[in-house]
């Protein structure tokens, strides 16, 4: 019973902590017929992959750290290509880079959701293309003042950051800036556990 609860616990402090231990900077650039690029950058501390180790437990990153992984996807998803990847590491971080050509939107989700989740549509109404990512869900447990702060202690430099290019002028963002063609958009980790709130992020071009 005693390792029960231990396991329970540690499970718990694992889950709300492992997003806090990366960062993500993603690009997509489309083409006017909606295929295009998607580059990602994706950071995470190795303090945070020696708990996958102590647990034996080497699935539980929302991205993968090797090369073979990458390539897999790109196998299984239709209308997804590999295009190149780069792995570095300092004493306390391993960066990786991936970089994938889509021809539908289906296949840009395989790789921005690692879930199956549909985190990103592209509509066409009126005459311009409107674009929307589902960046964060609000939690239906909200974090406490204390976990909070907490994380802004300690999580401050972690952030999620999206750059889209589109095959035309930016007409408007919801969030962000934009410039000509291009939108952007970064957030930090803490502020969106702080303001527990659905974020989705809206480009018209």
């Amino acid at each position: 019973m005693i390792k029960k609860i231990i396991r329970i616990l540690t499970v718990l402090i694992f889950s709300a902590s492992i997003i806090s231990c990366i960062s993500i900077d993603t690009e997509i650039k489309f083409k006017q017929d909606l295929t295009g690029e998607v580059l990602i950058k994706y950071s995470v501390s190795k303090s945070a992959m020696n708990i996958g180790k102590v647990d034996n437990n080497d699935s539980f990153m929302p991205l993968p750290i090797e090369e073979q992984k990458y390539r897999e996807k790109a196998e299984k998803v239709n209308g997804l290509d590999f295009k190149s990847y780069k792995k570095e590491e300092t004493s306390d971080e391993i960066y990786i880079t991936v970089s994938y050509d889509f021809t539908n939107i289906e296949a840009l989700n395989a790789i921005i959701s690692n879930n199956q989740q549909q985190m990103i549509t592209v509509e066409r109404r009126s005459g311009s293309f409107y674009f929307t990512q589902n960046i964060y869900n609000s939690s239906a447990d909200p974090a406490g003042e204390e976990t909070i702060k907490l994380a802004q202690a300690l999580y401050s430099d972690r952030y999620i950051k999206m750059k889209v290019t589109a095959p035309s002028p930016v007409k408007s963002v919801n969030t962000g800036t934009s410039t000509a063609n291009t939108a952007e958009v970064q957030f930090r980790l803490p502020d969106l556990l702080a303001e527990n709130r659905p974020v989705i992020w809206e480009i018209v071009w």
